[in-house]
């Protein structure tokens, strides 16, 4: 029995993003948990209007521009270099 290393890093990478995702969805609309009003003071000083989208997006982007970069890693430019072979030197 072959061990496939790489489909269980993916596969747990997958499940460990997935999880701050939800985490992150869980602290915003928790109320007891969040406590939005240095975030609303800062938008209304800067004379934007607070919506809580305007914190989430970018967090919850970040982490996703994380993921793609692991396994764009993983996926094309791990398996790009394995091709190189002395000769095309």
């Amino acid at each position: 029995m072959k061990l496939r290393w790489k489909e269980h890093e993916i596969i747990f990478g997958t499940i460990l993003t997935i999880t701050e995702i939800i985490m992150m969805l869980g602290a915003v609309y928790a109320p007891q948990h969040f406590d939005h009003t240095n975030y609303e003071e800062a938008f209304r000083n800067n004379g934007f209007q607070f919506q809580l989208r305007n914190i989430l997006f970018p967090q919850i982007g970040s982490v996703i521009l994380i993921y793609l970069a692991y396994l764009a890693t993983n996926l094309l430019v791990i398996p790009a270099i394995k091709k190189i072979s002395w000769a095309d030197f």
